[in-house]
């Protein structure tokens, strides 16, 4: 859903894409399929790697897709002020904001969730953006996992992979 979200952003006029992940895999994939500036998160500081790159101001956009309450927590840090972040993942606990005062309130954020959208408008215009060549219906399959992407007629597949569940679309009856 991640990388989904990043080529739908470059597809939609962002000029630079940073992804971010533990996984060297999923990293590897990000590379294959779009021009993503890549960030193995267990090796460098996220924050100040982010900070490096935005000249100490933070990104103006930012997608969680993890859901994973540390990374929803680190992700208030990474904003600038007027920033606007999309919540995708669905913490399963308590996240928690450090210093409020200067990562929300005077950063003046945008906060929006996954919550309430219009799911198959959505994925309709996901679907779209595929059929036009504007994002990648790369299909990446081994024994460990399978990724996929959306969605013509919303036929879902699930995949399993160390406790992770990725949601894997079918993409034009290709499978």
């Amino acid at each position: 859903i991640g990388l989904l979200a990043a080529q739908c952003a470059t597809a939609l006029g962002a000029t630079k894409v940073i992804i971010a992940d533990i996984n060297a895999v999923r990293l590897e994939l990000a590379s294959k399929m779009g021009n993503f500036v890549t960030i193995d998160s267990s090796k460098v500081d996220l924050k100040e790697k982010i900070m490096e790159m935005t000249n100490g101001n933070g990104v103006a956009r930012l997608i969680e897709a993890t859901g994973a309450p540390p990374v929803v927590n680190t992700c208030f840090t990474l904003l600038r002020k007027g920033a606007k972040l999309v919540l995708i993942g669905l913490p399963k606990s308590a996240i928690h904001i450090e210093d409020p005062l200067t990562n929300v309130i005077f950063k003046s954020i945008t906060l929006t969730t996954v919550h309430g959208r219009r799911i198959f408008h959505t994925w309709e215009q996901c679907e779209k953006l595929i059929s036009e060549g504007k994002v990648s219906n790369y299909i990446q399959q081994n024994k460990s996992r399978n990724i996929i992407f959306i969605c013509s007629k919303f036929k879902i597949i699930l995949g399993r992979k160390d406790f992770i569940t990725t949601y894997l679309f079918h993409v034009n009856n290709l499978l």
